[in-house]
């Protein structure tokens, strides 16, 4: 690298860094090239001299340094904004999975419960099925003439076939000869 080149590879880290590095330059390149007295006060050729040239280019690159400073600094803080943003809806939506989280719990509980219910109705059901109802518990005795009168009508409608048949035939020849074959109402009881 030669000495009159400055290392533009890494930024500066300041506005006084760069100005420094700058004064290195130009002082190396006093002492480098010693100046005359005819080139300070220039031949009448229109050029300029060497330290008024390197003034204006170290003010300009200060200022295009300056001018890039005040934009990272624009850009640092919408960059800040912009992440005071993003905690505010992460934040957001955060909460918002958390209520929701909860809200599904809360439903699934309510489902447990009421399958829970249901489960222990049936098994209720089941245990208590062949229980009469509150109603018909009132009298005991009632109670019992009802499952006696159930058990008569059973008892009643079991009549067996061969009598009815017989008396089906007999009821032909007793009207044809006057003689009733027919068995008595208690033979039925008896029989079923």
């Amino acid at each position: 690298m030669n000495m009159s080149e400055i290392e533009t590879i890494r930024p500066f880290r300041s506005v006084k860094e760069a100005a420094a590095a700058f004064n290195q330059r130009d002082s190396t390149l006093a002492i480098s090239s010693p100046c005359t007295p005819a080139s300070m006060t220039g031949s009448g050729s229109g050029q300029k001299s060497t330290p008024v040239y390197y003034e204006v280019s170290v003010l300009d690159s200060i200022k295009k340094l300056e001018m890039e400073l005040v934009e990272m600094r624009q850009e640092l803080a919408l960059m800040k904004k912009r992440r005071s943003e993003m905690e505010i809806a992460v934040a957001g939506m955060n909460a918002q999975f958390h209520r929701s989280l909860s809200k599904m719990a809360e439903i699934e509980a309510a489902k447990a419960a009421q399958r829970s219910a249901i489960r222990e109705e049936r098994r209720w059901e089941e245990e208590n099925e062949y229980w009469p109802c509150f109603g018909d518990a009132l009298s005991i005795s009632d109670m019992d003439m009802g499952v006696e009168r159930r058990m008569e009508t059973k008892l009643q409608k079991k009549k067996p076939v061969v009598p009815l048949i017989g008396r089906i035939f007999s009821k032909k020849k007793s009207s044809s000869e006057g003689i009733d074959y027919s068995y008595p109402e208690s033979i039925y009881s008896v029989l079923s």
